[in-house]
């Protein structure tokens, strides 16, 4: 009964919150635009999404709460603004990038790993050929007189 209430008021909440105002419906829905697109792309990304938001992400925040809400803040508050600028930015990069020095116009200063996937769609992709290769080679195909003697 308490899990069908969390849920309840869980689902009750986000209707609250993104449902009033017109404009914030648009929110959840070029979220889900943005991980569709990005998932349509990069086959592996669901599972990595799923694997961070729903253990990575709370075991990393249950642990920091073991160590103490002191270092729960100061861990997580800087990471936490640190996403909220970086959000700002690529908002004012698309709205109006003559605002921004032109350093932070678009995000080509910083390393490909730090702004894209590619790199590590690469990695993915090789590891996974790797393995496919790997097991075909090592695979040998049993001959008539062997699969007799199952």
């Amino acid at each position: 009964m308490q899990v069908a209430f969390a849920h309840l008021f869980f689902n009750l909440s986000g209707i609250i919150i993104w449902f009033p105002i017109p404009r914030m419906r648009a929110i959840p829905l070029a979220c889900a635009r943005f991980l569709g697109k990005t998932t349509s792309r990069y086959r592996w990304f669901a599972v990595f999404y799923l694997l961070s938001v729903f253990f990575l992400v709370p075991l990393t925040v249950f642990g920091l709460s073991l160590a103490g809400w002191q270092v729960l803040v100061g861990v997580l508050v800087p990471l936490l603004t640190l996403l909220v600028l970086v959000f700002i930015v690529n908002i004012v990069q698309q709205k109006d990038p003559g605002r921004l020095p032109a350093r932070f116009q678009t995000w080509d200063w910083l390393p490909l790993p730090l702004r894209s996937l590619e790199p590590y769609d690469d990695l993915i992709v090789k590891a996974k050929t790797a393995c496919a290769s790997r097991r075909h080679h090592g695979h040998t195909k049993l001959t008539d007189s062997d699969q007799s003697s199952f």
